[in-house]
């Protein structure tokens, strides 16, 4: 049952057909990811999933973040979908019936006033959410644990790991959804949600609002690269590295100590200037400056036109060309400079230098 104000209807099923044959297979997982909380995971997930159901794309919005804020912003709380969240799918992991379950798991949504893109001929896409849990994180470590523990004994050889059980999941839902969209949690170490976020996208997007969310690009990149290294069961299948793209959201207006030359860039941003030098195409040229009519509103995309219009187009453009794997691509010089140039984007912006000393505890007592 779901209530709404002080009335309580019955939820309506929607039947979903599988994606016509020469769409089939090409389904994209796209994670939005950053280590810093805040810089806009979320409402970078939310608008670009709306973006492209408005252009008639089938989206699966999944929470892959604890906090579920992701699932609350798409109208959904805890209390309305107890049956169909994060944590039930990861508490059927091992089940025999995993397969048949996680069909009925996830909720389609049709929002009022939803229009299609001006420029496009379609009818708006399929909504769909696996809504997010607080329990989620601690189902898919007990998962893991159980695979672990029975090896995956009534499974085929592919699904013996939660990697694996997870990876075919993903390709059931992408028979009927053109894209799956994951909002991630921004502590990434240790977390199996980032964990198989990371192992499953085809496309990692990183939203940057300043030079702290810049500084952890090399982190991410690393912390990637070794979580990829360690991965056999998607290895298996052929699934190649996921690629990278950055984009300045949130981004606060230039200080005086941006040059005028810099100030000819496109977002006149210190920060954008210097990911640009270093990471050139991987680099959005768009982006959204952070305003409090943004930070207030609860949804996003449903309108005409929004401000994040031109940002999703760029990143669709560029997830759909040809491009470099970012991986072989950059360089750990190419990093230390980005690291330097960083840092002196935080000198500039301290007024006084700070003076450090070491302290002297005069009169201290030795236990």
């Amino acid at each position: 049952m779901v209530r709404n104000g002080n009335k309580s209807k019955k939820l309506s099923t929607k039947r979903l057909k599988k994606l016509p044959d020469y769409n089939l297979g090409k389904s994209k997982v796209i994670a939005i990811m950053n280590n810093k909380g805040g810089c806009g995971k979320t409402t970078t997930a939310i608008s670009l999933g709306l973006h492209l159901a408005r252009s008639g794309k089938n989206v699966l919005f999944w929470d892959s973040d604890p906090q579920s804020n992701l699932t609350q912003r798409l109208g959904l709380s805890d209390e309305k979908f107890l049956d169909s969240r994060l944590d039930v799918f990861f508490k059927n992991a091992f089940d025999e019936r995993a397969e048949e379950i996680r069909s009925d798991l996830g909720v389609v949504v049709k929002y009022p006033y939803f229009y299609r893109l001006p420029d496009s001929d379609s009818t708006p896409g399929t909504i769909g959410i696996m809504p997010g849990s607080h329990m989620s994180e601690i189902k898919a470590n007990h998962a893991k644990e159980d695979f672990q523990k029975e090896g995956g004994s009534f499974l085929n050889r592919n699904r013996k790991t939660l990697f694996g059980y997870f990876h075919s999941a993903l390709q059931f839902y992408g028979q009927y959804f053109d894209y799956i969209i994951m909002d991630t949690a921004p502590a990434m170490e240790g977390n199996i949600l980032c964990q198989l976020a990371v192992r499953s996208a085809d496309e990692i997007i990183c939203p940057i609002d300043g030079v702290e969310a810049a500084s952890g690009i090399r982190h991410l990149l690393e912390w990637t690269a070794d979580e990829l290294s360690h991965d056999t069961t998607l290895s298996s299948v052929g699934k190649p590295e996921p690629n990278f793209l950055f984009a300045m959201v949130k981004y606060q207006a230039d200080t005086k100590n941006v040059s005028d030359e810099e100030n000819d860039a496109y977002m006149k941003n210190a920060v954008y200037v210097a990911l640009k030098k270093s990471l050139g195409e991987f680099v959005c040229d768009n982006g959204i400056k952070e305003s409090s009519a943004l930070r207030n509103k609860v949804y996003g995309g449903f309108g005409k036109k929004t401000q994040y219009d031109d940002l999703c187009q760029e990143l669709i453009r560029k997830m759909s060309s040809p491009r470099p794997n970012i991986f072989k691509t950059v360089n750990l010089e190419t990093m230390v400079e980005l690291d330097k140039a960083l840092n002196n984007i935080c000198v500039k912006n301290l007024n006084k230098k700070p003076e450090f000393k070491v302290p002297e505890y005069v009169g201290a007592r030795v236990a």
